[in-house]
């Protein structure tokens, strides 16, 4: 689902394919699930806020550098498409825009259909 222009949330089996990809002219993926959401139970790799929050600082930069610097067209995935895909692009938001996570977020969901947040993310950007 494009959130903005350019700027694309996907499940992590999105992004294998690549006619998809080319369709919507991708030039960056992002594939947090490969990276990031390597424990099983999935909730085990959000345990730890610091490691949660620095993983989404160095994946901002390099989603800054992509899509706002390079305006290359991006997409971001983990296993859902709504945990730490959605997370990084809330910390984006908040970056880019000099707002509150909160604020980021609540901007997001203008543009997500019906989204409950999961308990697990809320505390990551309702905790600020």
């Amino acid at each position: 689902m494009e959130i903005i222009t350019g700027l694309w949330l996907a499940q992590a089996k999105q992004l294998d394919n690549l006619e998809w990809c080319k369709s919507k002219h991708i030039q960056c993926v992002m594939n947090f699930q490969k990276y990031f959401e390597t424990q099983m139970p999935l909730e085990l790799n959000y345990v730890y806020i610091d490691k949660v929050d620095s993983f989404c600082k160095k994946a901002v930069e390099g989603l800054y550098r992509a899509h706002y610097i390079e305006n290359k067209t991006c997409i971001l995935g983990c296993e859902n498409g709504r945990r730490i895909s959605l997370l990084v692009l809330v910390y984006y938001i908040s970056t880019i825009s000099g707002v509150s996570k909160k604020r980021a977020f609540d901007i997001l969901k203008t543009k997500l259909p019906i989204f409950q947040l999961d308990n697990i993310l809320s505390r990551f950007i309702e905790g600020q």
